[in-house]
């Protein structure tokens, strides 16, 4: 979250989006067919690249260890750059609703995002 670059900017407030919140918060979206159309595609394409590097005999598989790992560096990033810049809002969407490669979920998460800014403003 680059908050810095916006610290010499004259502006009335600084709304911060994080990603990486925490706790859970059941929502459902309804989903266009036009839209649940392209997420089925997707998603199969992406399970069957999954299945294909994914390994049965470890508890993890490599997307889960790299997802991990980028939700720690990214969570390390977060509280350093909000205990430098604390924004006036900050919007905390849990890190749970998705993985870093659930591109497919992408209206389901922006309609989350509408929905939590509503809430936080």
């Amino acid at each position: 979250m680059p908050i810095a670059p916006t610290m010499a900017d004259n502006s009335d407030a600084i709304i911060a989006v994080s990603l990486n919140g925490k706790g859970e918060i059941p929502f459902r979206v309804e989903i266009p067919k036009s839209q649940k159309a392209k997420e089925t595609l997707f998603e199969t394409m992406f399970v069957k690249l999954k299945d294909r590097f994914s390994s049965n005999s470890y508890d993890y598989s490599m997307f889960t260890i790299f997802s991990k790992t980028i939700d720690m560096m990214q969570n390390a990033l977060l509280q350093h750059n909000i205990a430098l810049y604390p924004p006036d809002i900050l919007i905390e969407i849990p890190y749970n609703v998705c993985n870093f490669y659930d591109f497919h979920k992408a209206y389901e998460l922006i309609e989350l995002g509408r929905l939590l800014t509503k809430k936080s403003l």
